[in-house]
């Protein structure tokens, strides 16, 4: 199998330039330069690949996990919230980066994994591994070029020696060393070697690295093998797959048996088809190296597919790998160093021109010695007889087609790369706001759009396997940590096998198939598979449809006679943690039904609660109006009563009072008590 692989590999078109685009990469040569030549060089090439890399690298994704079942649609929400966390949190970008890096060469692979102590001993988390065009080989692949409807599909990867012993300790005797130093090591070292040996200078060079600055330790290659097994259990009695106590443990029915499956709370029992009776209904693994089996058991990954989502730039119908967007602008690069070596040698030929001289009339070992750049050179003549030294004058060279050249060959390669479509593309989020839609659109062009959208079909297989590692290995604890407490109830989801799966969806099956197996993994299984799709809008993964877009939603929201709702809008700007309306519409125009009802009551009730607060305010005014009377008739009667029982001049109080003795009417005397 892994002969048939590598045999496929090598009949892709794209094959050969892999290493020709490494080399480019590496700034590495196949001509030889001597030694008294100019050995300037720009590697414009690897320039404009990390500009393409960066442009294509920075996503903004409008992305979202949706069900048309309204047991999932909480499950979507948190689903959604949960991915983002993990996005930002494990820089998975940067990851993806580096698959997008593979695809400049010809094609990457990035392959979703759980990664058990991912942040520290006992704490994981899902991890993204990357691999290479030679790292991956497919089995009995058709036309199709489909990773997912091959036979087989092999993974290498290349590890030392002491981290084999530590992966699989119980086969420490079988593993056998690969090669005593990385594969990347002795394809360079080769290629040295061929280039050192039209160069002979260059072969101290290699010399005299020291043996302590090459890589140590030998390594051990070691396949995972991801089989298409569509094996019947005929044994006539149940077998038990996975690995006991894992969530890919479960049982296989054989064929023929009676199986009992409670449907919405009545048991139905039938004989088990042939669908139900697969041994590896999630494919077949098997761990392996050149000389030993290491595991051959089911795959632990609930999706149940080959665990890899690839990506390219340059794709083609009738090839599997990539085509190299390097290699076509190779030759270019390769003139514009010609060209700048050319340069450079005519100026040290001009600083240093070439030299006539008599051997009778100089010592060769004089002139030998003697540098025309060096200046304020003491050199004797013979008056006599002459010196017999001259210089050769040197041939005129137009610079200004010699730069007009290599400027035009920079625009070429531009051209091939498609630098300026990338530059307008980074520039983007930067367009003004008063810019036409027009504008908007013209921002990328074709090739950029076409890459994009490539794009999005890849990262939409990706999303679809990080979301079943989440089912699979998040547990509640850990959504309630990125959530917080509000984010996940007792009633929505599975406290019990670590799963944050809804329970509501549990016994409602009334599919056909692998749904009848017994086990309750590979029910969840299903569940996480079918309960919520992946969805990436088109054209938002580097915001070419994004904006222009948004600005539809506003327009259309703010004019008020388009029947929208605020649901689309905030899913148009990615608020995953908007909620849904009522009743789960579907629809824009069933949303906006919905959504006007939501008005209608709401308009209702807040008219009743006006008009109770008008009425409350109207009595507030009557009772403080009846006070304000009240109190006008007190002081009223309070003035009148005053000035009815005092009469004449008012006391002052600036003295005590004192007895004094008054006469009455009648003469007669009488005490008082008077006031000053």
């Amino acid at each position: 199998m892994l002969q048939q692989g590598n045999n496929y590999l090598k009949m892709q078109r794209a094959y050969p330039m892999l290493d020709k685009a490494l080399d480019v990469i590496g700034g590495i040569e196949d001509e030889p330069i001597p030694q008294s030549l100019s050995d300037i060089y720009t590697n414009r090439l690897k320039r404009q690949a990390r500009e393409v890399v960066a442009t294509i690298s920075n996503m903004k994704p409008i992305w979202t996990y949706k069900s048309d079942n309204p047991l999932f649609m909480d499950a979507g929400i948190n689903l959604n919230k949960i991915g983002t966390a993990w996005w930002q949190q494990t820089f998975a970008d940067q990851k993806v980066k580096k698959a997008l890096q593979w695809s400049m060469i010809s094609t990457g692979y990035v392959m979703p994994i759980w990664s058990k102590d991912y942040w520290c001993f006992g704490r994981g988390d899902i991890d993204l591994q990357i691999y290479g065009p030679r790292d991956v080989l497919p089995i009995g692949m058709g036309r199709d070029h489909d990773l997912q409807n091959c036979y087989a599909v092999i993974i290498c990867t290349e590890v030392p020696v002491s981290t084999a012993f530590a992966m699989y300790p119980d086969f420490a005797d079988k593993l056998k060393v690969t090669r005593n130093t990385p594969s990347w090591y002795n394809g360079m070292m080769s290629k040295m070697r061929k280039i050192t040996s039209k160069v002979p200078h260059l072969l101290d060079i290699v010399g005299a690295q020291k043996e302590d600055s090459s890589p140590s330790g030998p390594t051990i290659d070691i396949y995972h093998v991801y089989i298409n097994d569509t094996t019947i259990n005929r044994t006539g009695k149940p077998l038990r797959m996975g690995k006991i106590g894992t969530s890919w443990d479960y049982e296989v029915p054989f064929l023929g048996e009676s199986i009992v499956r409670d449907v919405g709370g009545v048991p139905i029992v039938r004989e088990a088809r042939k669908e139900d009776c697969r041994l590896y209904p999630l494919r077949r693994l098997i761990v392996a190296t050149d000389t030993a089996i290491l595991d051959d058991n089911s795959s632990p990954w609930w999706h149940g597919k080959v665990p890899l989502a690839k990506f390219t730039i340059d794709e083609w119908p009738d090839q599997f790998l990539g085509y190299s967007v390097i290699n076509d602008a190779y030759t270019i690069q390769k003139a514009m160093n010609q060209n700048l070596r050319g340069f450079q040698d005519r100026v040290a030929k001009i600083l240093r021109p070439d030299v006539t001289y008599d051997p009778e009339g100089r010592a060769k070992s004089q002139m030998q010695h003697y540098d025309p750049r060096v200046p304020g050179q003491r050199i004797p003549i013979n008056a006599a007889m002459g010196d017999g030294v001259g210089f050769l004058e040197m041939p005129e060279m137009d610079m200004q087609a010699l730069l007009a050249y290599h400027e035009t060959l920079k625009q070429e390669m531009d051209h091939l790369m498609a630098i300026p479509d990338m530059r307008e593309l980074a520039r983007a989020n930067q367009v003004p706001a008063q810019d036409t839609l027009e504008k908007l659109m013209e921002i990328a062009g074709p090739v950029v759009q076409d890459m994009s959208r490539t794009l999005e079909h890849s990262m939409q297989e990706l999303g679809e396997m990080v979301k079943t590692l989440i089912y699979q290995f998040y547990p509640p604890q850990r959504s309630v940590s990125l959530l917080g407490a509000s984010g996940i109830t007792y009633e929505n989801f599975e406290f019990d096998k670590n799963s944050i799966i809804p329970v509501g969806y549990k016994n409602q099956v009334d599919e056909p198939g692998p749904t009848w197996l017994l086990t309750d993994n590979l029910e969840r299984a299903r569940q996480a598979r079918n309960g919520c799709i992946f969805h990436i809008m088109p054209g938002s993964l580097h915001q070419i449809t994004q904006t222009q877009y948004k600005m539809f939603l506003l327009q259309f929201w703010r004019d008020g006679r388009f029947p929208i709702d605020p649901q689309t809008v905030a899913e148009g700007f990615n608020m995953t943690n908007f909620g849904n309306l009522p009743n789960n519409p579907i629809t824009i125009l069933e949303r906006w039904k919905e959504w006007q009802e939501i008005m209608l009551k709401f308009q209702i009730k807040q008219q009743a609660e006006l008009t109770l607060a008008q009425v409350a305010i109207q009595q507030q005014m009557a009772m403080a109006q009846l006070g304000n009377e009240i109190d006008q008739l007190g002081g009223a009667i309070a003035g009148a009563a005053s000035e009815h029982q005092q009469e004449g001049r008012p006391p002052s109080g600036s003295k005590p009072p004192h007895q004094e003795v008054k006469k009455d009417e009648a003469g007669a005397p009488r005490p008082v008590v008077s006031e000053s």
